[in-house]
């Protein structure tokens, strides 16, 4: 026996093609406008070799200037005792560095679109999470590094900082 199955018309197989579509689009535009779903789409892409790791969100880059009055601006709260601000930039995001008397560490706070490096030769390498966030954190003796990214922005601190004071400093980073 055979069996027949109904022929749809290409009417109703074109109707089924636009819902899919249009629920793919409301999905997108969902994702791109709650920044916590943002987040979790994006993310970030690290590309690992022996040497570095290359920290990117895969978003298209901007100019250094393209930095507009809309860029809220975040630093660290929680600075190790006797290091003080020695410098302080806002060309193309926000970079402070801090010193004392024998070291110093920078914190970077960068639009999305940044790449960051660092560097994981003969280092120990791992993922620690950082106000919610997942970071990777790159350390050997006293010289440490750390990226992570939040819905609005890419952080990096990297310096003469042990691996718990780097944490210490990336969890107090707020917006000012």
């Amino acid at each position: 026996a055979t069996v027949m199955l109904p022929i749809r018309s290409n009417a109703a197989i074109r109707r089924c093609i636009l819902l899919i579509a249009a629920l793919l689009l409301m999905g997108s535009i969902t994702v791109a406008a709650v920044p916590s779903l943002r987040e979790r789409v994006i993310g970030f892409f690290i590309e690992q070799n022996d040497r570095n790791a290359e920290i990117s969100t895969g978003l298209d880059p901007i100019a250094a200037d393209g930095i507009n009055e809309n860029f809220v601006f975040s630093e660290p709260a929680n600075i190790p005792n006797g290091f003080e601000e020695t410098f302080r930039s806002t060309k193309g995001g926000l970079y402070i560095e801090y010193s004392n008397d024998e070291k110093l560490f920078a914190f970077s706070q960068m639009p999305l679109t940044a790449d960051v490096q660092i560097n994981t030769e003969n280092t120990n390498t791992e993922y620690v999470e950082i106000s919610g966030n997942e970071a990777i954190i790159s350390y050997r003796q006293a010289q440490t590094s750390i990226v992570w990214s939040d819905a609005d922005h890419m952080y990096c601190i990297s310096g003469d900082l042990c691996r718990e004071d780097i944490i210490c400093v990336a969890n107090s980073v707020c917006k000012k």
